[in-house]
């Protein structure tokens, strides 16, 4: 487990990193988060765009077991018959076999509209293997999420772009491992950094 870097104002998270199903921590980031933030399921939803089989590096399948709804974007037939079957118990996992666009029906809130997902859902996990294209996408959701989790692992330039363009959108980041840039929104900020690291597992 790798955190690279932490905002100086959230260094009670140095202990919280572990790992379920992610792949360097973040679900123990993201639950120290959320747990400080006073979020603990029911009418939370997370949304993982490329979400593999829905297990293998999830950052959204320890909320799914904890009651989260959430919303699985997979493009690939084989992956995301594994990730359906792996699901098959989960009456609050929607499964959606679709190639994500910037824009339109296919675009994030185009797919989160069909859902009736609200305007602002919990927790954005965005994997989608493309030079830059994390930022492109990033820049054309419409929908404020409280925490997004987006891949950088590609180049430094790309990991300089995805985090300039949360700050554009109002994310403040907080945490970077190996992989993926953790942003909190901006309205949800003073809460993390002036809550008791206490309520956090």
């Amino acid at each position: 487990m790798e955190t690279l870097w932490l905002h100086p104002r959230c260094e009670w998270l140095m202990s919280m990193p572990f790992n379920f199903h992610s792949q360097f921590g973040e679900d123990g980031l993201l639950s120290g988060i959320f747990a400080r933030l006073g979020h603990h399921g029911g009418d939370d939803w997370a949304v993982e765009v490329g979400a593999h089989d829905g297990v293998t590096n999830s950052n959204a399948r320890h909320f799914l077991d904890t009651g989260w709804k959430c919303v699985f974007i997979e493009k690939d037939l084989s992956l995301f018959e594994q990730l359906v079957d792996v699901n098959r118990h989960h009456p609050t996992a929607y499964n959606v076999h679709e190639t994500i666009e910037a824009t339109g029906p296919n675009s994030i809130d185009g797919i989160l509209d069909d859902l009736d997902v609200p305007d602002d859902p919990d927790l954005l996990s965005l994997d989608i293997d493309g030079d830059g294209l994390e930022a492109v996408m990033l820049d054309r959701i419409r929908r404020e999420f409280t925490v997004i989790v987006c891949e950088i692992k590609h180049t430094r330039d790309t990991s300089d772009l995805v985090r300039s363009v949360a700050i554009a959108h109002d994310y403040t980041p907080i945490a970077r491992t190996r992989t993926n840039l953790i942003c909190v929104h901006n309205d949800e900020v003073d809460a993390l950094f002036n809550g008791s690291p206490d309520s956090a597992p």
